[in-house]
């Protein structure tokens, strides 16, 4: 019974109908969204971007990836298509299609992070050269590095003479005890640490010479 045009209405965003006289519009399928009213095709359906979804079907705006997730492909149709970061990278904003990752000198640690502060410095004794990593490198044995969050291993310096470094990653060597010393560089046991021979001595630890008995002295203990 309607008398005039006005009881026409246009199809809302995220539909569209291809004939006229008709009672209902057609949706725009899950995995879509339109933004123009009044459509007259499919052609308004455009895909959702990647880092969003379309969970049902007729929408005009597609759902968001949240921050620590991405998107990579279009057209999704649930949140399966949001993927975590992995440890080492991170999604500060929702919709994203790319994480972004640790810098070198860094390491990451939890996965679907979500801001920078999931990136944690390479302790002092380790590295990192490359971005986006889980673990930072230790520095091997026989060194020490003082400096967090370095980014190469010119960090990693030789174990000094009266010292030693028995395992990795150390940011301090170990030093010989008093009545020892080392005289080589780099040691990583404590078969660099020798005993001073009879007629000298050694007072303190990680030294690298021995003390001589003065003139008119003598030692008996090695």
């Amino acid at each position: 019974g309607a008398s005039n045009a006005s009881s026409c209405s246009l199809c809302p965003a995220g539909a569209y109908s291809t004939g006229t006289g008709i009672s209902s519009c057609t949706s725009c399928p899950s995995g879509t969204f339109a933004l123009t009213e009044g459509a007259t095709n499919n052609s308004v359906c455009l895909a959702c971007t990647a880092g969003s979804y379309g969970t049902g079907s007729g929408l005009s705006v597609c759902s968001s990836c949240h921050p620590g997730y991405v998107g990579v492909t279009t057209g999704g149709n649930n949140t399966s298509v949001c993927l975590a970061c992995l440890v080492g990278a991170y999604a500060t904003g929702s919709g994203l299609s790319v994480c972004s990752t640790c810098a070198a000198g860094q390491f990451g640690y939890v996965t679907g992070a979500s801001n920078a502060s999931s990136c944690s410095l390479c302790p002092a004794g380790a590295y990192s050269t490359g971005t986006g990593i889980s673990s930072c490198t230790s520095c091997p044995s026989g060194t020490f590095a003082l400096t967090e969050g370095a980014t190469n291993n010119s960090v990693c310096l030789a174990c000094t003479a009266g010292s030693y470094g028995t395992g990795s990653g150390l940011s301090v060597c170990s030093s010989c005890h008093p009545g020892y010393v080392g005289v080589t560089t780099g040691g990583n046991n404590t078969s660099v640490c020798l005993a001073c021979l009879v007629g000298a001595y050694a007072t303190g630890s990680g030294l690298s010479v021995c003390s001589t008995c003065a003139a008119g002295q003598f030692g008996y203990v090695t």
